[in-house]
């Protein structure tokens, strides 16, 4: 469906848009919204992972510049969305914005995306770091899997260097402060 949107991601205060052309209703923008949270390169900023988990994105000049966009999406860097919906009076070419959602962009894929996003399971804000107020947002899969990961690499770096038991242990106290989270979020 030709539901077109805009998504714009705040960087340090800089604005970057994108356009696409479909889908852009909630449960649409929901889906690409999801494919940003799994891309599997993680590196750079919100709007550079989102044009690289969504193929039929494309940078624009503004929310403004498409006459005929239907819904805005605003995501700050800290993850919060602002979603809004155009409404057009096509007789004197005005408009109005109205507001229907504001929160983290996670909780707006667990609101909208559950019938469009394939795989879909819930997100939950999992903390990462014992000492430190890191938190993610991820799956239960996600979490189990960051969890196998961590004690294959302690697998790994024992195996290596069983010498270094001061890394070895630190790596032991992130695997088990993993495992708590595991038994806090994921449902047995």
């Amino acid at each position: 469906m030709s539901t077109r949107a805009t998504y714009q991601f705040i960087n340090d205060g800089h604005p970057t848009t994108i356009y696409i052309h479909h889908d852009g209703y909630p449960e649409g923008a929901a889906s690409y919204l999801w494919n940003l949270l799994h891309a599997k390169n993680e590196r750079g900023c919100l709007a550079t992972q989102f044009l690289r988990a969504n193929d039929n994105a494309e940078i624009t000049e503004s929310h403004e510049i498409h006459g005929d966009t239907e819904y805005r999406y605003t995501v700050q860097e800290d993850g919060q969305l602002k979603a809004e919906k155009i409404i057009r009076n096509w007789k004197d070419e005005s408009h109005t914005t109205e507001t229907f959602f504001v929160g983290h962009f996670a909780e707006f894929v667990n609101k909208y995306g559950a019938e469009q996003c394939g795989g879909f399971e819930p997100l939950m804000k999992v903390k990462t770091n014992r000492y430190t107020e890191h938190f993610r947002w991820m799956t239960p899969t996600q979490l189990l899997a960051e969890l196998e990961n961590k004690v294959k690499e302690r697998e790994s770096y024992v195996a290596r260097f069983p010498q270094h038991t001061g890394n070895i242990d630190s790596m032991t106290q992130q695997i088990e402060f993993l495992m708590e989270q595991v038994k806090k979020h994921v449902p047995a």
